[in-house]
């Protein structure tokens, strides 16, 4: 017992840094990717930077549990979380659906590019090492944070794909396209977090 306490305590303070990472990770994520959609007009990227809103919000709910793991705050963190994904799911799921009725096309983004690019090998990793600790320390909300981390990754090579084919092939409904399957995924795991309760 007493060599697994230090064990545990170490691998919940590694948890604690991993998620203080994807904190200040997706703050500045989120932040670029809705400014490159704003002057791009493209609903994926704001999408995209509203997912990574959602994930600061679940690392903070995750790393606020972790302090001091409890049944009742496993289950509000994971309510809270399902809340925002569905906030997420209606509005971009909604101007997307909109912008493709309409045929509206979003702008060049170097800088959408760019920062999708580096998430997808940013949140990759975080997601992967949070996995590695969720199993050491058996914490069902740190796995479940570190599936949202690879979903964000996905998510980001979606949006990357979407923007790429718009300005290489003139595919102008891939972004919106790329979008619709943001709200889809971000609907998913709204339905899953609500419902959750153990």
């Amino acid at each position: 017992m007493s060599a697994s306490n230090p064990r545990r305590s170490a691998s919940r303070r590694r948890a604690l840094r991993l998620e203080y990472l994807t904190i200040a990770w997706n703050a500045v994520e989120g932040s670029l990717a809705i400014l490159a959609g704003a002057f791009a007009r493209s609903i994926a990227l704001i999408g995209f930077g509203l997912d990574s809103s959602i994930e600061l919000l679940a690392s903070a709910v995750t790393a606020w549990q972790l302090r001091r793991p409890t049944r009742a705050r496993r289950d509000l963190a994971l309510r809270v979380i399902g809340a925002c994904y569905l906030v997420v799911a209606l509005y971009v799921g909604f101007e997307s659906s909109r912008r493709l009725v309409l045929g509206r096309r979003a702008a060049a983004s170097p800088l959408g590019v760019a920062v999708t690019a580096a998430s997808v090998v940013a949140m990759t990793a975080l997601g992967l090492r949070k996995r590695r600790v969720a199993r050491a320390l058996a914490s069902s909300v740190l796995r479940a944070e570190a599936n949202f981390s690879l979903l964000d990754a996905a998510l980001s090579a979606t949006v990357l794909l979407g923007l790429l084919a718009d300005r290489a092939l003139g595919w102008w409904w891939a972004d919106p396209g790329a979008a619709l399957a943001v709200a889809a995924v971000a609907g998913r795991e709204a339905v899953d977090g609500l419902r959750r309760r153990a």
